[in-house]
């Protein structure tokens, strides 16, 4: 699996590119598996919203984004349908709960599409929480005023990623990059 954790979703030149390269195929015939769940209160609700904008202006297709909401349990064999399972922002606890819950967690084990997280998306799959999903070998704050310094991880000597609204970060296999 391929990971692209961000702040603020699929937002600013560097970000939309990084997320086009990490496909095989066209922002148009991307289909996404779209996970609200954390969204529980009004402002992350509305902000889920911008995020599915985004997608949508860069040319993913609205008939090619599939909400779940993490009520009830989905097989491998469908959600290797899709190209993108993409994690809104919210409350991390509650969307890890829910993750947990509906079994999801053994799915991304084995998913082999791309993850894009936003926020609370993004910093279950760290280290952050003792149950978290351990894509990310250290742990990750969102939304800070200053960010670390873009450029190639070596996670073996990093404990903390800090990423500003404007930065994301890029897994691929064992490669692991800020980009701003």
């Amino acid at each position: 699996m391929k990971l692209l954790l961000t702040c603020s979703g699929i937002e600013g030149k560097t970000i939309t590119n990084q997320f086009k390269k990490m496909l095989d195929i066209e922002p148009e015939n991307v289909k996404v598996l779209w996970i609200p769940t954390a969204a529980i209160d009004n402002e992350s609700i509305a902000y889920t919203e911008k995020c599915k904008n985004d997608l949508l202006n860069i040319g993913v297709q609205n008939k090619n984004i599939f909400a779940y909401n993490l009520d009830y349990k989905l097989s491998l064999k469908y959600v290797n349908n899709f190209d993108v399972i993409f994690v809104c922002g919210g409350e991390c606890r509650y969307l890890l709960d829910r993750i947990y819950s509906s079994g999801f967690n053994k799915i991304l084990e084995f998913f082999k599409g791309l993850y894009v997280g936003v926020s609370a998306g993004s910093c279950i799959v760290s280290y952050d929480f003792e149950d978290g999903l351990p894509f990310l070998k250290c742990k990750l704050n969102v939304h800070c005023n200053t960010g670390s310094v873009c450029g190639t991880i070596n996670i073996n000597n990093t404990d903390l990623i800090s990423l500003n609204n404007n930065q994301a970060v890029v897994i691929e296999n064992e490669n692991i990059k800020i980009i701003e």
